[in-house]
């Protein structure tokens, strides 16, 4: 059984709010960063690849007049809080050690995932790992579900993809595959079992 994670909010924890509140005690100073950096369509292209850290941080200092070192304090602050959801992770050594394939899609900027790739050793768990910002393609658009399932010669009707957004969801099921809106560990193993048993079911029903 092969099954594709998303990282952040799936694997990694990814709350900028949090770090906001921690930095910023004015809430419209949050709400104005909030907007203009990570609601923004310019952060949606640093994970696409297409637009540079440089540009991006020229934006966001010209959007929001917050000097360029207090940026760039707060997007690493960002990156450090990209931390291991371990109960999550704990869901993935099972089904390893059950003996499914797994893999990584994640719609990441190519900087923060080298990143995290210097600060934790558990990549090797996946067999495959594609990254939006190093493909130049980004969820949930069609192109890049295919890029990853050509990429590791997937068959999508045996193929689980995991993550907490409807429209990612919805964009792996388009692309064949079935796919889980990603809520917790144990919902998720849940529904794993049940995707499972219908596989089993329709090897059962092919003899």
């Amino acid at each position: 059984m092969n099954i594709i994670f998303d990282l952040g909010c799936v694997l990694i924890d990814w709350n900028p709010d949090k770090v906001l509140k921690r930095r910023y005690a004015n809430a419209a100073q949050r709400e104005l960063l909030k907007q203009s950096i990570f609601y923004h369509a310019d952060w949606l292209a640093l994970d696409r690849g297409t637009l540079t850290e440089q540009a991006a941080m020229a934006n966001f200092h010209a959007r929001t007049n917050f000097s360029h070192t207090e940026i760039t304090v707060l997007l690493q602050e960002i990156r450090e809080s990209l931390t291991p959801i371990e109960e999550n992770w704990a869901l993935l050594y099972e089904l390893q050690q059950q003996g499914c394939s797994l893999y990584c899609l994640s719609n990441m900027t190519a900087g923060t995932f080298a990143f995290l790739k210097t600060q934790y050793d558990r990549w090797h768990v996946f067999k495959g790992i594609v990254i939006s910002g190093e493909v130049n393609m980004i969820k949930p658009e069609p192109e890049i579900f295919e890029y990853l399932l050509n990429r590791f010669n997937l068959t999508p009707e045996r193929t689980i993809f995991i993550d907490d957004l409807e429209a990612n969801v919805l964009g792996a099921r388009a692309a064949g595959m079935h796919a889980i809106q990603f809520s917790d560990a144990d919902d998720c193993r849940r529904r794993l079992q049940l995707i499972h048993a219908s596989f089993k079911s329709e090897l059962a029903s092919d003899y």
